[in-house]
């Protein structure tokens, strides 16, 4: 969990395993790797018949319904112009975890994916990028441009901050959904990087990099290094903005245009 959501006693630490890269043992949710040239894909990376057969722009499978970044304020508003459909106890339709059945309606229904996080902090990057988001043929929406950019490919999301409204974003998204052109481009990524959703299972290859195998070489080292955090609190709450700071600051600009005119790309 983020630390917005599992605050720590300030104690000191000889190890930490957790999902902050600095960490001295870091346990991501995915990373990204560069493809070498021999593995690069030749031809068309997304099918234009995949595109043209989705007919709903956007998708989010959601459980926590008040969260510290107040991702369910944003979209109440973002529902306004355009259609979210919501899987899961914050919405009416439902998925079963981990039901490939269902997931695959990302791939042939929906356009855009809400990657959206319960708290805005460094590094807290969850499946919902990197496996919703990136394990389909959807473009992720995450909440923060900064938090995920230095960890994915580029041009390879959309991000709420970079639009001063809510209207101002949703009338991007129909500008994508318009142009076929437009939309693969957010797909040419595929062309120059792989991106990988680590599940816990520590037998994975992919796994070995990081968490339990990373712990396990550090334990066998002689002599074992010491990583000491003294200040932990600081360490670890300092990573997370104020409860709905983006959020807030969105709205209060949404507010503030809302009697201005009103531009659709048809």
């Amino acid at each position: 969990e983020s630390p917005a959501n599992y605050p720590v006693t300030d104690l000191s630490f000889n190890l930490s395993l957790n999902f902050i890269r600095n960490s001295p043992i870091s346990s991501p949710y995915g990373y990204t790797v560069k493809l070498a040239k021999a593995s690069k894909p030749i031809g068309s990376i997304i099918h234009g018949d995949i595109i043209k057969n989705k007919t709903i722009p956007i998708a989010w499978f959601v459980s926590n319904c008040r969260t510290a970044s107040q991702r369910e304020r944003y979209v109440k508003y973002l529902k306004k112009y355009l259609t979210v459909d919501i899987f899961g106890s914050c919405g009416n339709m439902r998925c079963k975890h981990n039901d490939a059945s269902c997931e695959s309606q990302l791939d042939n229904i929906y356009y855009f994916y809400l990657s959206f996080e319960n708290s805005i902090c460094e590094n807290y990057i969850t499946e919902k990028l990197w496996k919703h988001g990136y394990g389909h043929d959807i473009i992720p929406i995450v909440l923060k441009r900064s938090i995920v950019e230095r960890y994915v490919p580029p041009y390879s999301f959309i991000a709420v901050d970079d639009f001063t409204t809510i209207r101002d974003l949703a009338n991007y998204l129909k500008y994508l959904m318009h142009n076929l052109s437009a939309y693969k481009e957010y797909f040419e990524w595929r062309r120059d990087y792989k991106v990988l959703f680590l599940d816990g299972n520590i037998h994975d290859q992919l796994e070995r990099p990081w968490g339990f195998c990373q712990l396990c070489r550090l334990l066998w080292m002689k002599p074992r290094p010491k990583y000491i955090i003294e200040n932990f609190t600081v360490f670890w709450d300092n990573k997370c903005e104020s409860s709905g700071t983006l959020v807030n600051g969105i709205l209060q600009e949404e507010k503030l245009t809302k009697k201005n005119f009103h531009f659709d790309y048809n």
